[in-house]
């Protein structure tokens, strides 16, 4: 798996993630998955060149 795939997989991971932790009203889970996301979009820019 190429490191784009790896990110491409994380970010559904934790949109899921996110998501769910909405639904549950979990502040922490949730804030915690958002800066995951922000983490792994981060990584795909640079791996998407």
């Amino acid at each position: 798996m190429s490191a784009e795939a790896f990110c491409r997989k994380q970010i559904a991971y934790w949109l899921n993630e996110s998501r769910k932790a909405s639904d549950n009203d979990d502040v922490k889970a949730f804030e915690f998955a958002e800066r995951e996301l922000a983490n792994y979009r981060e990584m795909l820019k640079r791996y998407a060149v």
